[in-house]
């Protein structure tokens, strides 16, 4: 009875620590429920998702195999086998026998080889992931998700492109954002102006609202194709449509900085200003926190902005905008593994997003300036050896 009471309480308990930063203390948990709920796939995969967010993608892969192979047999069965099963479970408990047929398994499993699939593609398994895609594909998007992120790793831009089409498809009920964030990347190179449509058509969306990163690569690509006056302009226009997002005004201020303008200090203080208006209302906003983090990096103040970006990875560390500030705020006072292992913890933290698993890329070291050869000067000329004054006397009177 204690062994069932604490089966129970453990997901609600595990779910409050990790949601508080204390992800070490629900993974013991989550680990401790996969001994006493062995042949339940949600223990699995709530185990895989706390491992995937803490960094460890290999584990999580294999806990969200194991997760989809409980739950794979409990789909194959038609409506009525599901219901004899239960009926069948309910007689043997009541009778006290052990049952050996199938094992009810919570839906919310089928997306446990779509999961495993973002973990192999995130670890750079592209044969782990065309093992599971398209074999394995059924209701679950990130199926898909993965083979376009793994398409994209090898440089296979029609293959990507294919996946991600076929994950914008899946989705009828709602706009696949994410879908379109790859799509974006698997069209840059053959269509960019098709590519930049992705990006506007999601109103540039992330998680949890306009995401700054999103709107920083669709200003580069309109740059790389229409040049920075075009960009500016409509980056200028996205600003005066969105005047309340935080996150465009950001990205405007980051751009004219870059560009040396004369208006960023002015796009500054509004970004600021409107930053300022979120975390009064939300203090505990993670991803406000984060646009604060690249404020005071475009200020200069790369110090504060690592002590703000921490302060976000602390509050929420599933949300992958916080990692991406960290990192760029260690990058900016040269601490590249810091800021290394920061870009790894958003990669996981947004695994479907390629535009996430693109731009924390590693960041390396800028090269070491070259060696100071010091050059010997060269010798003196050794002076000519001078002439016999007295033979060359005699010469002359003769």
């Amino acid at each position: 009875a204690k062994a069932d009471a604490r089966k129970a309480g453990i997901p609600a308990l595990a779910a409050f620590l990790a949601s508080h930063g204390k992800r070490a203390e629900a993974l013991t948990l989550r680990t401790e429920l996969t001994t006493l709920a062995a042949e339940d796939c949600t223990a699995w995969l709530n185990l895989g998702e706390d491992q995937f967010v803490a960094g460890a993608a290999s584990d999580a892969a294999k806990s969200f195999a194991k997760a989809g192979e409980l739950y794979a047999p409990w789909a194959a069965l038609s409506l009525a086998e599901r219901k004899a099963a239960q009926d069948g479970k309910a007689k043997a408990e009541k009778k006290g026998e052990s049952w050996t047929g199938a094992a009810a398994q919570d839906h919310a499993c089928h997306v446990a080889f779509g999961k495993q699939a973002l973990a192999l593609a995130l670890g750079g398994d592209a044969a782990g992931v065309a093992a599971l895609y398209p074999a394995k594909l059924d209701l679950d998007v990130n199926l898909p998700l993965a083979a376009g992120h793994a398409g994209l790793a090898k440089g296979d831009a029609a293959t990507a492109e294919a996946a991600y089409r076929q994950a914008i498809h899946m989705a009828k009920t709602y706009e696949p954002v994410m879908a379109r964030n790859g799509l974006f990347l698997a069209l840059e190179a053959r269509a960019p102006q098709l590519a930049q449509e992705q990006l506007v058509r999601t109103r540039f969306a992330g998680e949890s609202g306009t995401d700054v990163r999103a709107v920083s690569a669709w200003v580069a690509s309109v740059e790389a194709t229409s040049g920075a006056t075009a960009a500016q302009t409509a980056l200028d226009t996205l600003a005066k449509d969105m005047p309340w997002d935080a996150a465009v005004l950001v990205a405007r201020a980051n751009f004219l900085s870059a560009k040396g303008d004369a208006g960023a200090a002015a796009a500054w203080k509004d970004a600021n200003a409107r930053i300022d208006a979120r975390l009064a209302l939300t203090p505990r906003d993670a991803s406000a926190l984060a646009l604060r983090a690249w404020a005071q990096l475009g200020a200069g103040k790369p110090t504060e902005a690592a002590a703000t970006a921490t302060q976000a990875t602390q509050l929420d560390d599933g949300k992958g905008a916080a990692w991406l500030a960290l990192a760029d705020a260690r990058t900016a006072a040269g601490d590249y593994p810091g800021a290394n292992a920061a870009l790894a913890r958003a990669r996981a933290a947004d695994a479907d997003n390629a535009l996430y698993v693109r731009l924390a890329e590693r960041i390396a070291p800028p090269p070491p300036p070259p060696p100071v050869v010091e050059v010997a000067p060269a010798p003196e000329p050794a002076p000519e050896p001078e002439k016999d004054k007295k033979k060359g006397k005699g010469k002359d009177k003769k």
